[in-house]
């Protein structure tokens, strides 16, 4: 194994894990709508589903989408509107919440489960992109395919699960602190706002990159 090529898969998988994506952006505001427990079938789903996901890039995915380029921009609007309906969601809650609401902020959007998030990780260009990324680039990390796949995925599920429950807790931190329900139409109206700009700046980067 390349030590020295695995200590560069660690900083682009930290980079990937951390930085504000569309997994991250929906578990920061589930828990902030639900607290931090109900976060975790989501974040069991990303570990599952980017597994499969990532295995698949190493085992060919990244060719497919050579022959097809379309497919990029296909998984880019599938992902936008994905993340579209669940700010619709915020959006309608914060228009029916009264002005001292009594329930949590979003109470009324469902929590994502384990196999939304399994399934979502196929249409996140963020993931697809890091996913393709890694499957070019650390080839030589070990000579075994299948070696090669365990330690990738391994490497890059502890990398996600640093980066989700950082943000799952963020938002449940908040969730505390708004607790008596003051905040609810703020709160409801800033996360929708959030996950808009996040499908509508996913979309711009699918389209306009070369």
């Amino acid at each position: 194994m390349d030590w020295t090529l695995w200590g560069s898969l660690v900083a682009f998988t930290l980079a990937g894990g951390v930085t504000p994506g569309p997994n991250n952006i929906i578990l920061m505001s589930m828990g902030l709508t639900y607290g931090f427990k109900k976060c975790l079938p989501y974040i069991a789903g990303v570990a599952v589903g980017f597994a499969l996901l990532l295995a698949s890039a190493i085992l060919g995915l990244g060719a497919v989408i050579e022959v097809i380029p379309g497919l990029m921009k296909i998984v880019t609007l599938a992902g936008a509107l994905w993340l579209s309906w669940l700010a619709f969601g915020y959006a309608r809650a914060a228009m029916r919440l009264p002005k001292t609401p009594k329930t949590l902020p979003g109470s009324s959007v469902k929590p994502l489960g384990f196999f939304h998030s399994i399934a979502f990780q196929w249409v996140n260009p963020k993931g697809l992109i890091f996913a393709i990324g890694a499957a070019a680039s650390f080839t030589q990390l070990h000579d075994n395919l299948w070696i090669r796949i365990v330690i990738i995925v391994a490497t890059f599920n502890l990398a996600g699960l640093i980066g989700n429950v950082a943000w799952a807790a963020a938002g449940s931190s908040v969730n505390a602190l708004i607790s008596n329900g003051r905040w609810s139409r703020l709160i409801n109206t800033l996360m929708a706002a959030v996950i808009f700009a996040t499908a509508a700046f996913i979309v711009h980067a699918g389209f306009t990159a070369k």
